[in-house]
C-alpha cells in the first residue's frame, strides 16, 4: 500500500517535470513544498525572482544571472535556461527548450518543446580565431499573448509582436509586429490574426 502510493507520487512528480502546467492542477504539499525550497535555492544562486505561484521543473536546468518568473508561468523539464530570462505571467516554456542571452517572454505566451531562443551571439571579426571572439547580445524579446511551435529557432537581435503565431520549424531571423503569424526558414510573414 505505501509502495503504491509512493510509486504514484513518484509517477505525478515525474510527469509534471515534462507537462509542467498539470501542476497548477491540485498541487500536494509535498510538490508545494518542492517548489518553495526550489523557488528559494534558485532565488538565491540564479538572482531570481519568482512568483511563489509559478512552477519550474526539477529537471530543468537554470544557469542564469537574472530570472524573473510570473505568476502561473511553468519551465518543463529538459529545459536549459541561461543569461537573464524574464517570463512574464501565465506562461510556458516547454520540454528541451534552449533559452540563453537577453531574453524576455510576455504574458500568456506558449513556448512549444525544442525551441532554441539566442540572444546572444558571436563576433565574427577576421582577425581572431572564432574560439577568442568576444560575444555580442542585443536580446530578445517575444511579446504577449503569442505561440511559438516546436523546434522554432529564435536568434539574437530577433523581436516578435504581441498576439504573433510562430510556425514549427520556423527560423526567426529578424523582427516582425504584432498580431503576426509568420513561419519558414528563414521566417516571413505568412498572413496576419487580424
Amino acid at each position: 500500500m505505501i509502495a503504491q502510493a509512493f510509486f504514484i507520487l513518484a509517477h505525478r512528480i515525474d510527469r509534471q517535470s515534462y507537462l509542467s502546467w498539470e501542476y497548477f492542477d491540485k498541487p500536494t504539499r509535498l510538490q508545494k513544498y518542492l517548489q518553495k525550497a526550489l523557488h528559494a535555492m534558485l532565488a538565491k544562486r540564479a538572482g531570481g525572482i519568482l512568483d511563489k505561484n509559478s512552477y519550474i521543473s526539477p529537471a530543468a536546468k537554470i544557469f542564469t544571472s537574472s530570472l524573473r518568473i510570473g505568476s502561473k508561468s511553468y519551465i518543463c523539464g529538459g529545459s536549459i535556461i541561461r543569461g537573464e530570462f524574464s517570463l512574464g505571467a501565465a506562461s510556458g516554456v516547454g520540454a528541451y527548450c534552449h533559452i540563453d542571452g537577453k531574453v524576455t517572454i510576455g504574458d500568456d505566451t506558449m513556448i512549444a518543446n525544442n525551441v532554441s531562443v539566442f540572444g546572444i551571439n558571436h563576433g565574427t571579426d577576421i582577425a581572431s580565431p572564432m574560439g577568442q571572439q568576444a560575444s555580442t547580445m542585443k536580446g530578445v524579446v517575444i511579446g504577449s499573448d503569442c505561440w511559438v511551435g516546436a523546434n522554432v529557432s529564435i536568434v539574437d537581435g530577433a523581436n516578435i509582436g504581441s498576439h504573433s503565431i510562430v510556425a514549427a520549424g520556423a527560423v526567426v531571423t529578424r523582427s516582425f509586429p504584432e498580431w503576426s503569424v509568420i513561419g519558414g526558414v528563414p521566417a516571413r510573414i505568412i498572413k496576419s490574426r487580424k
